[in-house]
């Protein structure tokens, strides 16, 4: 029986202007180069979106992960392990604009994706560095919150 042979290979959309030696190396970074990327204060839709990063925290990578409605959306840890592994990341960022609200808060719903990435690195070996919820009035770090309980 005939069985297909399979190659796997990242398809570019479009190209960014970053610079060449920036680091993300903390959330307000990640978020300015989130909003240059994926305009995520413009969406009208709520997004999960990701930068992937080499072990210098420099970017390998941009995707949008999911797209959801005005007000919720629906991220699968597979689509984001999935990227990763695709572009050879060391780590990464995600981002996700709260539009319905306006507000930059973390749910409930995003702490579960955020700490259900953090269990996967462990058996993975790729770090999910920060989730960052990015709203009109700012934005709010994963870790950030982490660090302050």
């Amino acid at each position: 029986m005939e069985r297909p042979v399979y190659g796997l290979q990242l398809v570019k959309n479009y190209v960014v202007d970053v610079e060449d030696d920036i680091q993300l190396n903390g959330p307000a970074v990640a978020s300015e180069v989130g909003e240059r990327v994926f305009s995520l204060s413009k969406q009208t839709e709520e997004i999960m979106a990701m930068i992937a990063v080499d072990n210098n925290l420099q970017p390998v990578g941009f995707f949008e992960v999911a797209r959801g409605a005005l007000d919720e959306i629906i991220s699968s840890p597979r689509e984001i392990l999935k990227r990763a592994i695709t572009c050879n990341a060391h780590g990464f960022l995600l981002l996700h604009n709260h539009n319905g609200s306006g507000g930059c808060e973390l749910s409930e719903e995003d702490l579960a994706v955020f700490n259900c990435m953090k269990k996967a690195e462990e058996y993975i070996g790729i770090k999910c560095m920060d989730l960052i919820a990015v709203g009109e009035d700012g934005y709010t770090s994963s870790q950030q919150e982490m660090l302050k309980d």
